[in-house]
């Protein structure tokens, strides 16, 4: 349950990204089910020439609420350029950042969560959902990273190098109204500044090492949600009593929709980061690492909605039905909203050291309200 919440408060998020929204509202065409009460021909055509024409101006109101509640979302640049910024924060999942003077070789993997807030405080996360709601244009995003990293100590080559190589290819996740797709590749060098220096089992510094690299993140998701429905209303009375209506029980006609839209998200980074590398190993087993730097960003986030929902008229005793069924059609896009070009960063971790099996949890804090979290383990030799 918590999760469906989660998916439905990213699509609220999302659905604020478009730079422009166009709604159309179309009227449903009816005819009039006479057979409980029959009339005359003439009488009935007439009639129903009436109610048309009141659903004709329904659709019109009806038009004009769905823009009332949906323009909000029409100019999002603070909510695309944050998830831009998040799905950087993510890039580098699987590079072990404890455990950069490897002998031989490394294979990793990892997981990390994004996030990009107006502020890390917890408390003005609480009330997001309403925040978007009112105020359309939050400057936020989220991202998840998942890839597979692999090293190779080239010091044969020049004294303290390392490469390596990250990547995966996620096919399409589908959970309920959500959708996921992810690719991720880089390539990166460390070289080592200082050498370790220490006392075997007993504490280890791992000396200084400087890392930079191009990382690519791109992520596709696909997503429904189905927001409040939205109704109008009005009397075919018109304060006199009409014996035709009354006898079909037609005295006031409802025209609904429940928007529901579907929502394409395209984001993809290109990430420069240039570091620098610490790490402490305490009795052999705790591995406390530290890294600070900047990144360099390139890329953006691209969002399409669309959405083509009926409408359903409602009145009287079933006597309606709908000859031609009538539409709400919502399209709104956003061109690419690229994230913060240079961003610091303070990574910490804490792993365990079990022989050539690592185990690792990071933080990384972006400056600004940005931070990623996350688990890796690999093998280093």
């Amino acid at each position: 349950m918590k999760f469906q919440n989660f998916l439905k408060f990213s699509s609220l998020l999302l659905i604020s990204t478009g730079w422009a929204i166009d709604i159309t509202v179309t009227a449903p065409k009816i005819k009039l089910n006479t057979s409980s009460a029959p009339l005359l021909p003439s009488l009935t055509a007439t009639l129903e020439n009436n109610i048309q024409s009141k659903i004709d101006l329904l659709a019109d109101s009806l038009e004009t609420t769905v823009n009332s509640e949906l323009s909000k979302y029409g100019t999002q640049k603070k909510l695309a350029k944050g998830f831009a910024n998040a799905n950087m924060f993510t890039s580098r999942a699987g590079q072990l950042s404890g455990w950069h003077n490897y002998k031989i070789f490394s294979v990793s993997g990892g997981l990390l969560v994004g996030a990009q807030g107006p502020s890390l405080d917890v408390k003005n996360f609480s009330n997001l959902d309403k925040d978007v709601r009112n105020e359309g244009d939050i400057y936020m995003g989220g991202s998840v990273g998942l890839s597979v990293n692999a090293g190779l100590n080239t010091s044969f080559l020049v004294p303290g190098l390392r490469l390596n190589a990250s990547f995966i290819t996620l096919p399409k996740i589908k959970y309920d109204y959500f959708s996921f797709k992810q690719t991720q590749f880089g390539l990166g060098a460390s070289y080592q500044l200082l050498e370790s220096k220490g006392i075997p089992f007993l504490a280890t510094w791992k000396g200084i090492h400087v890392l930079s690299g191009l990382y690519y993140q791109a992520s596709k998701a696909s997503l429904t949600l189905e927001l409040d429905t939205l109704s109008e209303n009005t009397s075919l009375i018109d304060g006199t009593s009409d014996s035709s209506f009354n006898i079909l029980g037609l005295n006031t006609l409802t025209l609904s929709t429940v928007p529901s839209l579907n929502l394409e998200l395209n984001t993809a980074t290109y990430t420069l980061p240039l570091e620098v590398s610490t790490a402490v190993q305490l009795l052999y087993v705790l591995n406390l690492g530290f890294a600070t730097g900047i990144d360099l960003t390139f890329g953006g986030t691209e969002i399409e909605i669309i959405s083509d929902n009926p409408t359903t008229v409602t009145g009287g005793n079933n006597v309606l039905t709908t000859s031609t069924e009538g539409q709400v059609v919502v399209d709104a896009s956003t061109k690419k909203q690229g994230p913060s070009f240079t961003r610091l960063h303070f990574t910490f971790s804490a792993g365990l050291n079990m022989g050539p099996l690592k185990l690792e949890a990071p933080l990384t804090l972006y400056p600004s309200a940005g931070l990623s979290i996350g688990v890796r383990t690999g093998v280093v030799f």
